[in-house]
């Protein structure tokens, strides 16, 4: 169950950043981080479009982990990888805002699944 939740969360951030409005928004929000670095070399979208790709390459190895557990490991690995990445904009950015619960959200899921 946790698992499915991790793929519809998983879903709709992938899904998000295809549009030019999510690209805008990630600019406006990363420039000045150290992910803000992509926007020279790739500009706005195909930053966007770089993330959206890992994000549903993420997702596709998630829904891939019910047929294989090998799988399912490295799909549990890049949540945390995206997770953590997420995170560690925040003593950058210097506040809270909902993308970092979001992704707070996510790893915690990821966390939770491997006590069980």
């Amino acid at each position: 169950m946790v698992r499915l939740g991790r793929i519809i969360v998983l879903a709709a951030f992938g899904l998000y950043k295809w549009f030019a409005f999510e690209a805008q928004a990630l600019q406006h929000l990363t420039q000045g981080t150290w992910l803000g670095l992509l926007y020279s070399p790739f500009g706005a979208q195909d930053s966007t479009y770089t993330r959206a790709i890992i994000e549903n390459i993420t997702l596709i190895t998630l829904i891939l982990s019910y047929v294989n557990a090998q799988i399912g490991i490295i799909g549990d690995s890049l949540v945390l990888l995206t997770g953590l990445v997420t995170l560690s904009l925040l003593p950058q950015l210097g506040r809270l805002n909902s993308l970092h619960c979001k992704r707070c959200a996510v790893t915690q899921q990821w966390a939770c699944f491997t006590k069980i």
